[in-house]
C-alpha cells in the first residue's frame, strides 16, 4: 500500500477529528500515528504531510503555514488535501497579521492546488479577509495563540 493511497484517509482524519477535539488531544493523536511502526517508516516528504494535519490540529498558525508550504512542495496535483495544506498556509498567515501574503499565496494556490469547483466557500471567505478594506476586530481566540505576532 503506497502513502498515496493513504493520504485520503488521514486527510479525512484530519477534517473529522482535530476541528472537535483539544489541541492536546490532536497532538496526542497525530504523535501516536507518526511514532506507529507504518509511520516510522515514511519519507521525509510524506512526513510532512502529518506534520501539517498535527499543526492545524494544535491550531498553531506559525506551523500551519510552514508545515502548509512544505506539504505542497512536492505535490504533484489537485486534491481534498493540497486544498487543506494551502488553507492551512493562507489562514495561519491572515492569523499573524500577514493578509498580503496570505493573498498573494492564494492567487497561485488556488490555480495550481485546487479542484475546479470546490472550495469556492472557503476561498471567497478568505479572499474577504485579505482585501484591504476589510476591518475586523483584532484575532481572538485560537487564532490569537502565544505564537501568533497578533496578539504580542
Amino acid at each position: 500500500m503506497t502513502f498515496q493511497s493513504i493520504l485520503p484517509h488521514l486527510h479525512a482524519v484530519s477534517q473529522h477529528v482535530n476541528p472537535n477535539v483539544t489541541p492536546e488531544a490532536a497532538t496526542q493523536m497525530w504523535a501516536w500515528i507518526a511514532n506507529s511502526p507504518c509511520g516510522r517508516k515514511l519519507s521525509a516528504a510524506e512526513r510532512k504531510w502529518l506534520d501539517l494535519f498535527a499543526s492545524i490540529g494544535r491550531r498553531d498558525p506559525v506551523a500551519m503555514v510552514a508545515t502548509g508550504r512544505a506539504a505542497l512542495e512536492g505535490a504533484q496535483e489537485p486534491s481534498a488535501a493540497t486544498e487543506t495544506a494551502a488553507l492551512a498556509a493562507a489562514v495561519g498567515l491572515i492569523c499573524q497579521g500577514q493578509p498580503k501574503e496570505a493573498d498573494t499565496l492564494m492567487s497561485t494556490a488556488a490555480r495550481k492546488y485546487f479542484r475546479r469547483g470546490e472550495r469556492d466557500t472557503e476561498l471567497r471567505y478568505l479572499l474577504g479577509l485579505t482585501e484591504p478594506s476589510f476591518k475586523a476586530k483584532p484575532p481572538d481566540g485560537p487564532c490569537a495563540s502565544a505564537t501568533s505576532p497578533a496578539r504580542r
